[in-house]
């Protein structure tokens, strides 16, 4: 089973990406900084006040925040799994050298791992539910100014066609 888990699934070709891919992966949990600084480095700074309206500033720091918030959850995920993997270990180990009796001891310990590992996969949905509210937020903000902009055009045009 371990195997499986350390299987290479890194793709990225170029030294940013890679960088970043690398960082996502690792399932360490103390380097968020450096994920954020990665993140960066691929999809760019956060916009300056100078460089998009207000909305679009928002949209942008919105989408960053989630996509970073998802990642280090992903990190966060990571970790614990290899931890999982690491108590599934000990007590398979465990059983082979066990006492007689201790069974229900190690059943109770199994079914605590199992309970954590729910835990973690709920996690991961609320994860992935932000990520589409997220998305969802997002198109419903380009909805809304999109009709404010047919709006103002409409009007505009109705002020071109009034007679002079």
């Amino acid at each position: 089973m371990r195997s499986i888990f350390n299987i290479s699934l890194t793709s990225a070709t170029l030294p940013q990406t890679q960088g970043l891919e690398s960082v996502m992966r690792n399932g360490q949990i103390g380097d968020f900084n450096t994920l954020t600084s990665n993140y960066h480095s691929v999809f760019g700074l956060p916009l300056s006040s100078t460089a998009a309206s207000p909305q679009d500033q928002a949209m942008v720091d919105m989408d960053d925040a989630l996509a970073k918030d998802n990642l280090k959850t992903l990190k966060e995920i990571d970790a614990a799994g290899q931890k999982m993997l690491s108590t599934a270990d000990q007590i398979e180990d465990t059983t082979s050298t066990a006492a007689p009796g201790s069974a229900p001891f190690l059943t109770a310990t199994a079914v605590a791992t199992s309970i954590q590992n729910q835990a973690l996969t709920q996690k991961m949905i609320a994860a992935e539910l932000r990520q589409v509210a997220g998305r969802l937020a997002h198109s419903n903000a380009l909805r809304k100014r999109g009709t404010t902009y047919t709006n103002q055009f409409g009007g505009s045009i109705q002020q071109m066609l009034q007679p002079r």
